[in-house]
């Protein structure tokens, strides 16, 4: 199935939210003050999931692409690839807002028991956290353009 990476994607993501809600539950009730942020922290997941799911996989079936890589063998002349590159550069631009002037490393750090059980850079601390949530889009950025530049349009 052309799209079925996607549908695999959407799957994990509304599962890792249920798995965050269902961890969060005896945090609130031992600390009802943690239940408007919980709850604010359990739909991002479902939004961003939602949104990644229905840009990229939208992308891919209305450009008629059979791989989720797509864009890896397409230049900037392609539009759907500038409407991804667009998307990108929005994506890590929320995220950057986020960690660095919304400081939500701190506020995310609040709930850290709920990500107790999974491989997470809440290990490293707020301060690491910061650093992973700045590196890493950049980086998937970076790549994104020079994977382009290098292969694009061949």
């Amino acid at each position: 199935m052309m799209l079925g990476f996607w549908v695999v994607f959407l799957v994990g993501g509304l599962v890792t939210a249920w798995r965050v809600h269902t961890k969060l539950q005896p945090m609130i009730a031992a600390d009802p003050a943690l239940e408007p942020g919980g709850r604010v922290l359990v739909r991002t997941i479902v939004v961003l999931v939602l949104v990644m799911v229905a840009v990229n996989g939208g992308l891919q079936y209305f450009g008629g692409f059979t791989d989720p890589g797509w864009w890896a063998q397409r230049g900037f002349e392609d539009p759907y690839v500038v409407v991804l590159f667009v998307f990108q550069l929005l994506f890590t631009g929320v995220i950057l807002w986020w960690v660095w002037i919304a400081n939500g490393p701190a506020r995310l750090f609040k709930y850290r028991a709920a990500f107790s059980d999974f491989q997470n850079p809440m290990n490293l601390g707020e301060r690491g956290l910061r650093w992973v949530l700045t590196c890493l889009p950049i980086a998937g950025l970076l790549i994104f353009v020079l994977n382009i530049v290098k292969r694009g349009g061949k």
